[in-house]
């Protein structure tokens, strides 16, 4: 037997776990503070919005001491929200779940090794914490706080870069050099555009403080703050993922064995009881009616005549962006560098900087193109029936879900996320439910699903872009 040890990643789920609800208690802080515009940095302890008084760390474990406590305040006996352990649960559950996939069940090609690929799980575990964030400020308040999802592009760029000096996998690949150089491109063009909002979607910002004057909102939009994707009976957001959905399934069903698709490894079955708990949490909450419920419904009537106008102008602010990727292709035919690959890249820096320029460049534009791929979106097809067909909240989120998990994973969670809503939907349905239900955290539920089922997918989609490749060819 040799002197190196293994520890095998099975043994450590419980301290997965645990730090996924360290976590979860931290989420909560964010999930309160950001909507309501304060700091999440001062005061630095948690505190009850009651009585003001700060939490003794005693009180501060997640779950139990809401459990110790019967779930009130010791100093004021205020209720505490049972929102709170739900999050660090999820939290916990989401953790618990990426790390299966990642290191159990080894679902992504490439990943599994826990001493190389440590900072891809570090950049997935932060992935999901962010949507979780995400997912509970747009069930509350129909917000999206950009800088959470700023922070999780950040944390895929910086980590696929380190995981990059690490010779490790890259959990984003298959982009080559000519996609990366058009996504960063489109990043820098868009940052640099002339026409392009500095505050951040000011639009949404100008609605918010419409809505606040006329409706009375308890609070309106920052400029880190965007309007989410609504999902309703009649939203043109349900043509366009129905859509896209139809050609999704019936492209995957034109090829391969059934009987193969549906063979579940056991990573994917315990997947399936984790998946089914965050499913009913966001059925539950589609099922109760908010004040917030109201004030969205009465904005997306008040936007619809002005719709066509602000699409017009956002198309505007992307020219510069798709101006410079298209120079980039052009530039690759004009040269005849179709070619081009990473392999080509001189080894100037050494191989740990070449890995990581490449692996953290990579992770960019992956997040680059995913929000491209938003707004078009959102552009297209609000020019096309007069509303407003995608959220710029949730443009944010597939930029963060592809500069982690990349291009594959961003049109996977936007595919299930349909099939997902739809759930909702009819579930609200049959309780007689009218509520409005946001987008965001059916898309981060795709994300999560998707997980399991995207390698297939994408070897599905290769196989089938060759065979058409080939068919154009006559080969």
């Amino acid at each position: 037997m040799g002197d190196e040890v293994s520890l095998s990643p099975g043994l450590l789920v419980l301290p997965v776990a645990l730090l996924g609800a360290i976590v979860g208690s931290f989420l909560n802080v964010v999930i309160h503070r950001l909507p309501r515009g304060l700091s999440i940095r001062a005061p630095r302890w948690s505190y009850c919005p009651y009585c003001k008084h700060g939490v003794r760390p005693i009180d501060n474990v997640p779950v139990a001491s809401w459990l110790r406590l019967g779930g009130r305040c010791r100093d004021c006996g205020a209720p505490i929200s049972i929102i709170y352990p739900v999050v660090e649960l999820l939290s916990a559950l989401a953790f618990v779940l990426v790390w299966d996939a990642l290191f159990i069940g080894r679902v992504l090609a490439g990943i599994g090794d826990v001493a190389t690929d440590w900072p891809i799980a570090l950049a997935y575990l932060a992935l999901f914490a962010g949507l979780l964030a995400c997912s509970a400020m747009d069930i509350e308040e129909y917000l999206i706080d950009v800088r959470v999802t700023n922070a999780v592009f950040l944390a895929g760029v910086v980590l696929h870069a380190l995981a990059g000096s690490l010779d490790a996998g890259v959990a984003v690949g298959g982009l080559g050099p000519i996609a990366t150089m058009a996504g960063i491109l489109l990043l820098v063009g868009w940052w640099v555009s002339p026409w392009r909002d500095r505050g951040g979607d000011s639009e949404a910002v100008d609605e918010s403080a419409g809505a606040e004057a006329a409706l009375s909102t308890p609070h309106g939009l920052s400029a880190a703050q965007a309007m989410p994707t609504t999902v309703a009976p009649g939203s043109p957001v349900w043509i366009v993922l129905l859509t896209l959905l139809v050609i999704g399934i019936g492209g995957f069903a034109a090829s391969g064995s059934w009987a193969d698709r549906w063979t579940l490894s056991a990573s994917q079955q315990r997947a399936l009881a984790g998946l089914f708990v965050f499913l009913v949490v966001l059925i539950l909450s589609g099922m109760h009616h908010r004040a917030s419920d109201v004030v969205m419904e009465a904005t997306i009537q008040r936007e619809q005549p002005r719709a066509r106008r602000v699409a017009l102008r956002e198309a505007v602010q992307m020219l510069p962006a798709i101006a410079l990727a298209a120079a980039a292709l052009g530039w690759v035919a004009y040269t005849n560098r179709s070619a081009w690959a990473w392999s080509d890249v001189p080894d100037v820096l050494g191989p740990r900087a070449d890995g990581a320029l490449i692996g953290g460049a990579t992770a960019l534009a992956c997040g680059a193109l995913a929000a491209a791929i938003g707004w078009f979106v959102r552009i297209f097809f609000t020019l096309l029936f007069g509303k407003e067909a995608y959220g710029v909240g949730d443009i944010h989120i597939m930029a963060a879900i592809g500069a982690v998990a990349g291009i594959g994973l961003v049109l996977i969670s936007f595919f299930l996320g349909a099939v997902l809503a739809l759930v909702g939907v009819v579930a609200c349905a049959v309780r007689k439910s009218n509520r409005t239900l946001p987008f965001g955290p059916w898309l981060a539920l795709g994300a999560l699903a998707g997980l399991w089922i995207h390698d297939p997918v994408v070897r599905h989609v290769e196989r089938s872009i060759e065979g058409l490749r080939l068919l154009w060819s006559g080969g």
